[in-house]
């Protein structure tokens, strides 16, 4: 049934336009006038110089932000004031939507005007980005001036799809940039225009609440069905269900059987719109012992962002023990379940692997854990090696620890499950050691840990790895006195049981259970009346 399903994915078309209602991303690629790569950087839209004007036209035009901000620079400008461009700009102004991956995209619109002088040019393009970023497949049209553009490509599931415009050229002044032309293009929003249907990430037992932002023609009809690999069925109110004829769905008290995916038809007088949004829920079980979504690779198939499951960057794929590697040799040999992650080498320097993230707070001690596998058909080579590593990030993804379990090189036993333990401390820089340590601690502004399997290769070979575990260990607490009561507080996961535990002495024997409470992923408050022995106080999660 899973083969069925891949295959009606991989079949699904869909065509996108110049569509003003879209969230348009700017990006900037900087070049020596030579060609050679100097760096690529986010910009807003505007410092582009590409914008729309209302919903009927969108212009792009030469660079001039160089000039606005930096005009005498001679990094930018041969011979710094009033000297000629130093630099080659291309200004990327496109649409990611992620929810395009794996079917087939069409890319159209019109181009109004084109009067760009000949040393600038406009593309069209659509781009399949594998999920890290590191490599992408895309399909390019230059546009010509009172023509439409038409180009299609496709796309892989799991991965980045981008489509817009790329304008290039050199960086240009601003008293000349008149004269170096520009490009319009028409504006075809879509009526109704559907904005984007966030994925669910839940525990058993949690509630799942969507959304669709719907622009046009007014009134809307609503109507929310739901997908998985046996078929699609159009939901009814009642029951668990509340909203499907509405722009927000509600599902109460999501269990295993609710994973897949949610469509939302919206209707008007002037035609169609249909939006997808996935759920992922976690059993409760696992959710209490393991953070990880997923840990024995069971999954048919890798999830589209790293926080609804396993993505793979670079070389990775999904074995059963039924499958026999490409590079020839015996089964793939899974440790538990019916499935494992297959890294393999895609040339030396490369970094392949597989990752997850999961939310954290500061303070929480984790402990990761993982095993994996070299196989005598094909071996690590020459100087490649796999670790276990984990990342603490911040609320913008920024790196603020970091920790890895002792490397697997090609000295490592062949054909032997490998217990991997991420216990080894290191800066920010991966390569200043700060020692050791049984429980990994968030530091202050995490907002997410990152579980991360990584293979170097270097001539060859190929790892596997199965059982993953990532596990809180104790939860952060704050102590206040309130009136005649001392109130302990900390955060929680949905699904794992926390429990408050006391000592009237640290030389008492055992300690005692103050109370017990299920984490629903909120502060969770304790009081306990004062006493004048003073107590000691721990919280486990249980």
């Amino acid at each position: 049934m899973a083969l069925i399903f891949g295959l009606s994915q991989a079949c699904a078309q869909s065509t996108v336009t110049v569509d003003s209602t879209k969230t348009w991303i700017g990006y900037m690629n900087v070049t020596e006038l030579t060609g050679n790569p100097q760096f690529g950087t986010s910009w807003g839209t505007a410092d582009l110089d590409a914008f729309f004007t209302g919903t009927s036209t969108l212009t792009l035009t030469p660079n001039t932000s160089i000039d606005r901000d930096k005009p005498s620079d001679d990094y930018w400008w041969i011979g710094g004031a009033n000297g000629a461009p130093n630099k080659i700009m291309e200004a990327n102004m496109y649409v990611q939507d992620d929810t395009l991956a794996g079917q087939t995209v069409t890319f159209s619109g019109d181009c109004l005007t084109n009067s760009l002088t000949s040393d600038y040019s406009c593309i069209a393009f659509i781009k399949d980005f594998v999920p890290d970023y590191s490599s992408s497949t895309p399909t390019t049209v230059d546009v010509v001036a009172g023509k439409p553009f038409t180009l299609t490509l496709d796309t892989l599931a799991g991965h980045h799809i981008q489509y817009g415009f790329a304008t290039k050229g050199p960086n240009a002044r601003l008293a000349t940039v008149a004269s170096l032309g520009k490009v319009v293009f028409e504006v075809n929003n879509a009526d109704p225009s559907l904005g984007k249907v966030a994925a669910q990430v839940l525990t058993e037992g949690e509630d799942a609440h969507f959304s669709i932002d719907a622009k046009g023609t007014a009134p809307f009809s609503y109507q929310w069905s739901f997908g998985n690999a046996f078929g699609t069925n159009t939901l009814i109110d009642g029951g668990r269900f509340i909203g499907v004829n509405s722009s927000a769905l509600a599902v109460s008290k999501v269990t295993t059987a609710d994973v897949g995916t949610y469509f939302v038809t919206v209707s008007n007088r002037n035609g169609t719109g249909i939006a997808q949004g996935s759920l992922v829920v976690r059993p409760l079980e696992q959710a209490r012992t393991n953070l990880l979504i997923d840990p024995g690779f069971e999954a048919p198939t890798f999830a589209v962002t790293p926080d609804a499951g396993w993505t793979s960057y670079n070389g990775g794929a999904l074995k059963s023990t039924n499958d026999f590697y490409p590079n020839g040799g015996p089964n793939v040999q899974v440790l538990d379940g019916g499935q494992c992650f297959v890294a393999y080498s895609t040339g030396t320097g490369t970094y392949n692997g597989c990752l997850q993230v999961r939310p954290a707070h500061p303070g929480e001690a984790f402990i990761a854990e993982g095993w994996l596998l070299v196989p005598s058909s094909d071996p690590i080579m020459g100087s490649g090696t796999a670790a276990l590593e984990i990342k603490f990030l911040g609320a913008n993804g920024g790196l603020l620890g970091y920790d890895r379990s002792a490397k697997v090189d090609a000295s490592a036993p062949v054909d032997a499950w490998i217990h991997l333990q991420a216990t080894n401390l290191f800066a920010t820089d991966y390569v200043t050691s700060l020692g050791t340590a049984p429980y990994l601690a968030a530091p202050p502004g995490t907002a997410s840990i990152q579980y991360q399997i990584t293979y170097v290769p270097d001539t060859g070979g190929t790892v596997y790895v199965d059982s993953a575990l990532l596990q809180l260990k104790a939860p952060v607490v704050t102590a206040s006195t309130i009136t005649d009561s001392i109130q302990l507080s900390f955060p929680t996961l949905f699904g794992p049981t926390y429990q408050v535990l006391f000592k009237s002495s640290l030389k008492d024997a055992q300690w005692q259970v103050l109370t017990e409470i299920v984490g629903d992923g909120t502060v969770k408050s304790v009081s306990d009346p004062l006493s004048s022995k003073g107590r000691f106080y721990i919280v486990n999660t249980k």
